[in-house]
């Protein structure tokens, strides 16, 4: 069950669970903040809860959070850095996930075999 508290002039709708955690956020209404709340409830009864959907998110984004938190921890993080800021500007990196294809893969494999 979700905690509503009013903060200032701001509610604030707070969401437990003991295996996820914790999740808050303020809003200008409770009837907004009662919403998000169930919402939230609702994507963790149903496994959703902070997986992003493949039309939500770009190859370009899902490698930028690769390249902030996973590569500096590499002994290699200054070669693979860049070749990540290589392939992040490439056209490549705004197909959304669920829009990625092998034939897209090819047409950047092609380009990059012609530079």
């Amino acid at each position: 069950m979700a905690t509503l508290r009013k903060r200032g002039n701001k509610w604030q709708a707070i969401v437990r669970h003991k295996s996820i955690g914790t999740t808050a956020k303020s809003f200008s209404s409770k009837s907004t903040a009662l919403k998000w709340s169930i919402a939230q409830e609702q994507a963790i009864e149903s496994g959703a809860f902070g997986r992003l959907s493949p039309s939500e998110v770009t190859l370009g984004e899902l490698l930028k959070r690769y390249l902030d938190k996973i590569t500096p921890s590499k002994r290699g993080a200054d070669v693979e850095r860049r070749r990540l800021r290589r392939l992040i500007k490439d056209d490549v990196s705004s197909y959304q996930l669920d829009r990625l294809s092998s034939q897209a893969i090819a047409k950047f494999r092609d380009r990059r075999l012609l530079d």
